[in-house]
C-alpha cells in the first residue's frame, strides 16, 4: 500500500493494519529488497497472526531469511523467475480465485434471468478481493514490463509460438517399473519412485539424472513432494516411509507404523503433516518434522489404495478395493469415504462405485471428489452432499487421476499405456496422449497446469506439454 492510496490525514500504519485485517489473501511480491525490508516482515507477521493466506510470488531466486524464513518455510511458492511475466500472473490470478472459493460448476442448468443482488457482505468481500488480485497482477505487469520486454512492441520478435503439444521428454534410468512421479524444487525437477527400490531426482530441462536416493529394501510404490518441493516422502512394500531432503540429497528419518505395504502418500497444504494409505487397511497421519504418528483412520474392509487431502487441509478422501495380490477384482466391496482430518471422524460414504478404487482426488477448491479404478469408470461426487454428479467411461481400467490447478481439466492414466485429458465440467474427452509402451501408473499436473508428468511400467518417466 502506497501513501497515495491512503486518505489524507489518516495514519498510514492504521490504514495498513485495517487493510490486512480485512483481507483474505495477501500476495507477497518477493525479491532481495523484500527480503531485507523490516516493513514487509511486519506486514507478513500481521497477516499470519490474523489467519490471512499469504501467497509468495518470487521474482528473484532469493531464499527467505530471518523472520520471513520462519513465516514462509511451509508455504507453497509461486515462482515468476522466467519471462514472460504474464504467464506467471495468470497462474497467480487463478490461485487467488481458487482461494476465494471460485470453482467451475459442472453442467450449469439454464435459469430464468433475475435482477442481480448482493447475497451477503461475504460475497462482496470475495469479489472485491479477486478484483484487487487482478489489479495487483496488472500493476506487476506494468512495473516489470521493461525487465521482461512484456508489452513492448517488437516487430523483429513477432508473436511467440506456443510450445508443441505432446511428449516433451523421456527420462530413462530406472531398471524396473516406475510407480509414481512428482514435480519438485520449483517445478524444474522431478522425483520418481520405482520397483527397483530407488527414488530418483531428475532435471526436467535436460533430462539428466541428478541423484539416486537409496534406503528402501523393497519396491517403492509412491513418492510425494512437500508443497515447497524441498522435501519428499516415499513408501513401499517394506512398510516404511522415508523422509528425504531433496535439496541436500540425503535421507532425514523414517516413519514407522504401517504393518503392510504403503500405497500412496500426500502432504497437507501447509506441509506440516502427511497421510499414507496402506494394504493394512488404514490411513495414518504423520508429523513431518518429528515422524510421529498423529492419528490412524481405521474401518475400511479392504486395502486402501489411495488418499487425497482437500485444498484447505480439513478433509481427506480414501478409496479401497482389491487385495494385495489382486488389485483389480471383479467383485467385492469398494469403499470411498470422506474424513475429517482434524478429528479423524468418517464424514460420508460415497455410493455407486462398481470396481476397485485405485485413485481418488479433490477438485482444487474441494467441492468435488473424483475416483477412478478397475471398472474403467471415472466418477465425480459432490463433496458436500455426497451426490453422484457425473460418470465417464474409459477404454480400460484406470490407475490414476489428477485434477488441474484451476479445476478445468482432468488427466487419467490406465492399463492402456495412454493418458487421457478430460473436461472437468462435462467429463468429456479432450485429447489422448500416447508414448508409453505399457501400463501408466501415475500422472500429475504441473503447478501451472500446462505440463504433466507420467510414470509407467515401461521403466520411464515422461514429460508432456498440454494444450492451452
Amino acid at each position: 500500500m502506497a501513501p497515495r492510496d491512503i486518505v489524507p490525514g489518516r495514519d498510514w500504519g492504521d490504514a495498513i493494519i485495517e487493510a490486512i485485517d480485512g483481507s483474505r489473501v495477501m500476495v507477497l511480491v518477493f525479491s532481495a529488497n523484500a527480503n531485507d525490508s523490516d516493513q514487509v516482515k511486519r506486514e507478513v507477521h500481521q497477516a499470519v497472526s490474523k489467519g490471512v493466506i499469504v501467497i509468495p510470488l518470487r521474482l528473484e531466486a532469493v531464499t527467505p531469511k530471518g523472520a520471513l524464513q520462519f513465516y514462509m518455510t511451509a508455504v507453497h511458492w509461486l515462482d515468476a523467475l522466467t519471462p514472460p511475466l504474464e504467464q506467471h500472473l495468470k497462474v497467480l490470478s487463478e490461485k487467488v480465485r481458487l482461494l476465494l472459493g471460485s470453482e467451475p460448476a459442472p453442467r450449469p442448468k439454464p435459469q430464468a434471468a433475475r435482477p442481480a443482488t448482493w447475497r451477503s457482505s461475504r460475497t462482496a468481500v470475495i469479489v472485491a478481493g479477486f478484483v484487487a488480485a487482478l489489479g495487483l497482477a496488472a500493476f506487476l505487469y506494468w512495473l516489470l514490463a521493461d525487465r521482461t520486454g512484456a508489452g513492448q512492441p517488437d516487430a523483429s520478435r513477432g508473436s511467440p509460438e506456443p510450445p508443441p503439444v505432446g511428449e516433451v521428454r523421456v527420462l530413462s534410468g530406472h531398471t524396473e517399473a516406475v510407480s509414481s512421479v512428482a514435480f519438485c524444487l520449483g517445478g524444474r525437477h522431478a522425483l520418481s519412485s520405482s520397483n527397483d527400490k530407488t527414488v530418483r531426482l531428475w532435471d526436467l530441462e535436460t533430462g539428466q539424472l541428478l541423484h539416486v536416493f537409496e534406503g528402501h529394501s523393497q519396491q517403492v510404490n509412491f513418492v510425494a513432494a512437500s508443497p515447497d518441493g524441498r522435501l519428499a516422502l516415499s513408501g513401499g512394500r517394506d512398510n516404511i516411509l522415508w523422509l528425504w531432503d531433496v535439496e541436500g540429497r540425503k535421507r532425514v528419518r523414517s516413519f514407522v507404523g504401517h504393518t503392510d505395504a504403503i500405497t500412496q502418500i500426500v502432504f497437507t497444504p501447509d506441509g506440516r503433516r502427511a497421510l499414507s494409505s496402506s494394504y493394512d487397511m488404514t490411513v495414518r497421519v504423520w508429523d513431518v518434522e518429528t515422524g510421529d504418528e498423529l492419528d490412524c483412520f481405521r474401518g475400511h474392509s479392504g486395502v486402501v489404495n489411495s488418499v487425497a487431502v482437500s485444498f484447505d487441509g480439513r478433509r481427506a478422501v480414501t478409496g479401497t478395493g482389491g487385495t494385495r495380490t489382486s488389485p483389480l477384482p471383479t467383485s467385492g466391496r469398494y469403499e470411498l469415504w470422506l474424513w475429517d482430518l482434524e478429528t479423524g471422524e468418517q464424514l460420508m460414504a460415497f455410493e455407486g462405485q462398481t470396481g476397485a478404487i485405485l485413485a481418488v482426488t479433490f477438485s482444487a477448491a474441494g467441492q468435488f471428489v473424483l475416483a477412478a479404478g478397475g471398472d474403467s469408470k471415472l466418477r465425480r461426487w459432490d463433496a458436500e452432499t455426497g451426490k453422484h454428479t457425473e460418470t465417464a467411461d474409459g477404454s480400460s481400467p484406470f490407475t490414476n487421476v489428477a485434477v488441474s490447478p484451476d479445476s478445468h481439466r482432468v488427466l487419467t492414466a490406465g492399463v492402456s499405456s495412454a493418458i487421457q485429458l478430460w473436461d472437468f465440467a462435462s467429463l468429456g474427452p479432450i485429447r489422448r496422449f500416447e508414448g508409453h509402451k505399457d501400463t501408466v501408473y501415475h500422472v500429475i499436473f504441473s503447478s501451472d497446469g500446462r505440463q504433466a508428468l507420467t510414470a509407467g511400467a515401461d521403466k520411464t518417466v515422461r514429460l508432456w506439454q498440454l494444450p492451452e
